[in-house]
């Protein structure tokens, strides 16, 4: 399931974003367990990997939070990426480029995979 996000993650283009939930779903995954497999990317993975294009539901960062390292980062890089923002905590879904992942894994049952992780 780890490789399955990382990959649909890297998959994600420059620019466009996809909210944790869609992300989620397409994996039939909880949106919580992606956001968490996420939050543990090692330092090196997270250079690499688009993680910050994977955004909160309707494209809004919880309040107050502008504070928290990994939010400001996450809307740092979003709007070096030209991602079109609201407000300082949100970005403007009717404007920007949503990116809608592979149904490939929506029927797959996780707890049964042994391979994955592998």
């Amino acid at each position: 399931m780890r490789r399955a996000l990382v990959s649909h993650v890297g998959d994600i283009p420059r620019g466009a974003v996809v909210e944790g939930a869609v992300l989620a779903a397409s994996l039939n995954i909880p949106a919580r367990h992606a956001a968490y497999i996420l939050s543990q990317l090692a330092e090196e993975e997270a250079r690499f990997l688009g993680w910050f294009r994977v955004i909160p539901k309707k494209g809004h960062f919880p309040n107050g939070r502008l504070d928290h390292p990994r939010i400001a980062r996450q809307i740092a890089l979003l709007r070096q990426e030209g991602v079109p923002f609201l407000d300082p905590m949100r970005v403007d879904l009717g404007r920007a480029t949503l990116w809608h992942p592979p149904d490939t894994y929506r029927n797959r049952i996780w707890a049964d995979a042994e391979d994955d992780e592998a």
